[in-house]
C-alpha cells in the first residue's frame, strides 16, 4: 500500500512588518495580529506576541474539513476560509481558499504551501525526481553536491543522510501561464507519485529537502482592496508511475 504524507500548511507574508516600529503591530494572515520585536529582519521561526488571533470555526463533513478565521483589528480585518476536501471518484485532495478583506487597509501578500512530502517512508534519494512544465534556472544553486538542476527536474545524486538539505532560494523559468504551476514528484523505487497544480499562476518557487521530505514550495500573489474577496485553490492528484504506461 502506498502512502503519502505531506500539506504541511499554507503560509502569508506578513502585512505592515516593513514600516512598523518595535513595538507595534503587524498582520500575518492565518495566525493574527503580533507585535514587532527589536530585530533586524522578520524571522518565520520567531516566537512573536499575537495580541489578536481572532475567532476560529472548524465544521467537518465526511469528505471535508472546513476551518475559517475572523479577524477584525484596528488597521486589518480579514476573513479566511480554508476547506480541506477529498474529490469524489478520484485520487485526489483539493484545498480551497477564500480570502475577504472587511478592513479599511489594502491586504497584499504572498502565499504558499510547505508541502513537505513523504513518500512511503522513504528516504530521500536518487530515486526521487521532482519535475515543472518548464525549463528550470536558478539564480542561487545549491553549494552542496548533493542534486541538480536538469532541464526541467530537480534530482538528487545520492541518499541524503544526517542534517544534510538540498536547497535553492529562488527556482526560475516558469512565466505568467497558470499552467506553469504544475509540480510532480516522484518515486521510482515506489512508484508513487503526485502532482501538485493551482488555479493561480506562480509567482516564486523556492525548494528545500531534507533525508526524509521533498517540499517544493510554490508562491503565488494576492492584492485584495477593502470590500473584495479572493479566491484560490490547489489541487493534489495522487497516481503510481504504472498508471502512466
Amino acid at each position: 500500500m502506498t502512502v503519502i504524507f505531506g500539506l504541511v500548511k499554507i503560509y502569508f507574508s506578513t502585512g505592515g512588518y516593513e514600516t512598523a516600529k518595535v513595538g507595534d503591530t503587524f498582520l500575518k494572515i492565518g495566525v493574527g495580529i503580533l507585535v514587532k520585536p527589536e530585530e533586524e529582519k522578520y524571522f518565520f521561526a520567531t516566537p512573536y506576541k499575537n495580541v489578536n488571533s481572532g475567532t476560529w470555526k472548524t465544521k467537518q463533513k465526511s469528505d471535508q474539513v472546513k476551518f475559517t478565521q475572523k479577524l477584525v483589528d484596528t488597521n486589518y480585518a480579514y476573513e479566511y476560509k480554508k476547506t480541506v476536501q477529498l474529490t469524489k471518484g478520484k485520487p485526489e485532495l483539493v484545498l480551497s481558499h477564500t480570502l475577504k478583506n472587511t478592513g479599511k487597509q489594502v491586504i497584499e501578500t504572498n502565499v504558499y504551501d510547505h508541502n513537505f512530502f513523504v513518500i512511503d517512508q522513504q528516504p530521500v534519494s536518487n530515486d526521487v525526481e521532482v519535475s515543472f512544465p518548464f525549463a528550470l534556472a536558478s539564480e542561487t544553486p545549491s553549494v552542496q553536491p548533493l542534486g541538480k538542476v536538469q532541464d526541467n527536474k530537480i534530482l538528487f545524486e545520492r541518499e541524503l543522510i544526517n542534517n544534510e538539505h538540498l536547497y535553492y532560494k529562488s527556482l526560475t523559468g516558469f512565466s505568467n501561464s497558470v499552467s506553469d504551476y504544475d509540480i510532480k514528484i516522484e518515486n521510482h523505487k515506489t512508484g508513487a507519485a503526485v502532482k501538485i497544480t493551482s488555479d493561480h499562476p506562480l509567482v516564486k518557487v523556492v525548494f528545500w529537502s531534507a533525508p526524509k521530505t521533498v517540499c517544493p514550495e510554490p508562491y503565488i500573489h494576492l492584492t485584495i482592496q477593502p470590500g473584495e474577496m479572493v479566491t484560490w485553490k490547489i489541487n493534489y492528484l495522487f497516481y503510481t508511475l504504472q498508471d502512466l504506461k
